[in-house]
């Protein structure tokens, strides 16, 4: 992937399908691969996941807890 585009999320799926379609829209005309990447709690505390799975987003659970944890979330091999 040529771009990453991290988000951490709480509670967010309201705010998520209004942004997704715009990053989306915006990383389309950048012409370069790209990945959406949306971090939430450990816990899904809305529906996130299921916005991220209709938008093309991937969805990855925190495993530290608080904020900082979210920021240190691994993924697949990857740091995110």
């Amino acid at each position: 992937m040529a771009i990453s585009a991290v988000l951490l999320a709480y509670k967010e799926a309201e705010n998520l399908k209004i942004l997704l379609p715009k990053i989306k829209q915006q990383l389309d005309k950048i012409g370069e691969e790209y990945e959406i990447i949306i971090v939430d709690t450990m816990k899904p505390l809305d529906d996130t996941p299921a916005v991220c799975k209709k938008f093309g987003a991937r969805y990855v659970n925190q495993r530290l807890p608080h904020f900082g944890g979210a920021f240190r979330t691994r993924y697949q091999g990857g740091t995110l």
